[in-house]
């Protein structure tokens, strides 16, 4: 196979996830983190995490004793990496249908670890300022939306036996 059979397949997959993340996913997942990231925000900062908003708009406000912040986290823009993950793996010709899975579980766990992460650290990125913070907040999104999705699926493609070709 060639890589403009590799392309086209990963687009297709892509658009197919991503009608299903719309359709029903995204409110799902959102609900998950809206539920487990508070917790998990409390331990790691001691921030209190309210979440308002319903379905695929759900914002996470952030506040310390009296004092919120100014600025919101909105869950379903910030998970949006598992689709080019999904569509990657999808596209990827693996040598059993059991690799494809497991190499899919693997990728989800580390992804929602990583949420669950950006969710707890947001209060960091939103409560100091300065170019190593900014720099710092920058990567972490660019990583969650292109770089981590990508790499994952490098490293479990390959240890699963798959080919993206």
């Amino acid at each position: 196979m060639s890589s403009w059979a590799f392309l086209a397949r990963f687009v297709a997959w892509a658009a197919l996830f991503f009608a299903v993340w719309v359709g029903a996913v995204a409110r799902w997942y959102a609900a998950v983190l809206a539920a487990l990231g508070p917790y998990v925000t409390a331990l790691a900062t001691g921030f209190e995490a309210q979440v308002s908003g319903s379905g695929r708009a759900l914002v996470v406000h952030f506040a310390r004793g009296s004092s919120a912040l100014p600025h919101g986290l909105l869950l379903e823009p910030a998970t949006l990496g598992i689709l080019p993950f999904l569509a990657l793996v999808a596209a990827t010709r693996f040598s059993s249908a059991r690799r494809r899975l497991r190499a899919a579980a693997i990728g989800l766990a580390a992804l929602f670890a990583f949420h669950l992460a950006l969710f707890a650290a947001c209060p960091f990125f939103m409560t100091r300022s300065g170019v190593f913070v900014d720099s710092i907040g920058a990567f972490w999104a660019i990583l969650g939306f292109c770089g981590l999705p990508f790499l994952l699926w490098l490293v479990l493609a390959r240890n699963a036996g798959g080919a993206p070709g």
